[in-house]
């Protein structure tokens, strides 16, 4: 094999079918949500896939804002449940960094530390060990839900919107494996074309 793809961890076809829709979902929801550029997408890493981005834009980090963050991070999974009718274990396998690692510490934080909790909004509380203070807090637990449970309505929503984006984006990944550079950028320049406002 060749040098780029010499490492590549051996899957299944089914398996990388749904890595490929995981990844495209990722990126068809950032596209549509236009939070940053895209500048890596690919199927070939170790624990899965990954979609890189830059921010091109600092906006305010108002609860929409962030909102919006939260359903591009659980769009993969949304991407699985409605094009696949079943959703993998997040990551192979791996919870540190999973999707819904970073989607729990990220409404937790905007319950306990940004302002915008549900219950005594101008307190702040994050813990250092902030899944122990979920565990020990169900109120605080049944808060950071509901935002998740919100965050994940919609981006079953954007995934259902995009379908055309997102078959493109997944035929493209199961093609290349990795997209980056020009290569990249003419794949999403063309899914952006595809994208239903």
């Amino acid at each position: 094999p060749d040098g780029v793809h010499a490492h590549r961890p051996k899957r299944t076809p089914p398996v990388l079918t749904r890595l490929a829709v995981h990844e495209a979902s990722h990126a068809a929801a950032r596209l549509y949500l236009g939070l940053g550029t895209i500048t890596a997408l690919s199927i070939d890493a170790r624990h899965g896939g990954h979609v890189m981005a830059e921010i091109d834009e600092i906006r305010d980090h108002t609860e929409e804002h962030l909102t919006a963050h939260l359903a591009v991070i659980l769009a993969g999974r949304a991407g699985e449940e409605e094009f696949i009718k079943t959703i993998g274990a997040s990551g192979d396998g791996e919870t540190e960094g999973s999707d819904l690692e970073q989607a729990t510490r990220l409404a937790y934080a905007m319950e306990t530390s940004m302002g915008f909790g549900q219950n005594m909004p101008l307190l702040f509380r994050q813990c250092s060990d902030w899944p122990e203070h979920l565990a020990k807090d169900s109120t605080l637990a049944e808060a950071v839900n509901r935002r998740l449970e919100a965050a994940y309505g919609a981006a079953l929503k954007i995934v259902r919107k995009q379908e055309s984006a997102i078959t493109y984006l997944c035929s493209q990944l199961l093609k290349h494996g990795t997209l980056e550079g020009s290569e990249l950028d003419h794949v999403t320049a063309h899914a952006r074309k595809l994208i239903v406002e």
